[in-house]
């Protein structure tokens, strides 16, 4: 059971993450959800334990879905910068024999063409956005809800 998992249960409501400039905050069971649903989708992809996912996408919440649902499901989940150069990113793509090629739509046209260039590749997909020939990786639409700075600890201000 991960971390995730163990506190859901203990405390599903507690904040797990605080996105932006603590403007939207998602709980423990929130967190929970959407990374066992990716997890699911991974999965049905035919995605096996030991796989690899290569994940050039944004700082944002789709990343944190994406790490758990790996670990949940026994991926190796290998993020890249998006500052990096296309010849960078598709070595990475390949050393690290991504199965599966998740991309944000910012980053399309670098996403296209390391796509067709890495023919290791099983599976591409797009977060938050489409892009063509990439597979769509939702997860259920978050609620965001304004910050409750009186639920953050003075730790994570």
């Amino acid at each position: 059971m991960t971390t995730v998992a163990k506190t859901s249960e203990q405390a599903p409501d507690r904040i797990a993450v605080i996105y932006g400039n603590r403007e939207h905050v998602e709980t423990y069971g929130e967190l929970e959800e959407r990374s066992r649903r990716m997890g699911h989708v991974l999965r049905s992809w035919g995605l096996e334990p030991g796989d690899s996912v290569a994940a050039l996408i944004a700082n944002d919440d789709c990343f944190f879905d994406l790490f758990w649902a790996c670990h949940r499901t026994g991926l190796y989940l290998t993020p890249l910068n998006w500052h990096l150069q296309r010849d960078e990113v598709q070595y990475i793509v390949d050393n690290c024999d991504a199965k599966l090629f998740v991309a944000h739509e910012r980053f399309a046209e670098m996403a296209s063409a390391v796509k067709d260039a890495c023919p290791g590749l099983t599976v591409s997909a797009s977060v938050a956005g489409e892009l063509p020939a990439f597979a769509a990786l939702k997860t259920p639409s978050r609620q965001c809800r304004p910050t409750d700075r009186s639920r953050i600890s003075s730790r994570a201000r």
